[in-house]
C-alpha cells in the first residue's frame, strides 16, 4: 500500500502542473509581441501592393484613372504616407499618385517594387511609404 500523503502529495504537484500548464497556454494565446516600425511599414506597404494588383485597380491607374489606387491608399490611416508610381517596362513615367495630406517623406522609407502586366504589356508598380510628420 502507498503512504496516504504520498498520494496527497502527488495529487497536489499535479494540480499545480496543470494550473501551470493552463497558465501558459493562456498567455501564449494572448501575448502580442509589437512589431518594429519598420516591419509593420514595409508589410502595410506590401498589402497595398498586393490589394491593387489582385483587385486590378493598377490597371486601371495605368488606364488614367488614380481615383481607384488612391482610395486603396487612403485606408491605411493617417500615419501612413503612400505614393505610388508607375513607370512602362522602357523606364518611361505614366502616373505618380499620392495619398493625400502627406507631407515629405519621414524617418523611415519602405519600398516596393512589383512587375505588372497589363493589356499584354509590362509595367513597373513601384510604392513607397513613410509615416506621416503630424
Amino acid at each position: 500500500m502507498a503512504p496516504r500523503g504520498f498520494i496527497i502529495t502527488f495529487d497536489a504537484l499535479l494540480a499545480v502542473s496543470l494550473l501551470f500548464v493552463a497558465a501558459l497556454i493562456m498567455y501564449t494565446q494572448t501575448f502580442q509581441p509589437v512589431a518594429p516600425r519598420g516591419v509593420y511599414l514595409k508589410q502595410v506597404t506590401l498589402d497595398v501592393m498586393t490589394v491593387m494588383e489582385k483587385t486590378g485597380r493598377i490597371g486601371i491607374a495605368i488606364d488614367g484613372n488614380s481615383s481607384a489606387v488612391r482610395e486603396i491608399m487612403e485606408a491605411t490611416g493617417e500615419s501612413v504616407c503612400m505614393q505610388l508610381t508607375l513607370k512602362s517596362s522602357n523606364g518611361t513615367s505614366i502616373a505618380t499618385i499620392s495619398k493625400t495630406g502627406c507631407s515629405d517623406y519621414g524617418k523611415e522609407l519602405q519600398v516596393a517594387i512589383q512587375p505588372v502586366f497589363y493589356n499584354g504589356n509590362s509595367y513597373i508598380a513601384k510604392a513607397e511609404s513613410w509615416y506621416n510628420k503630424q
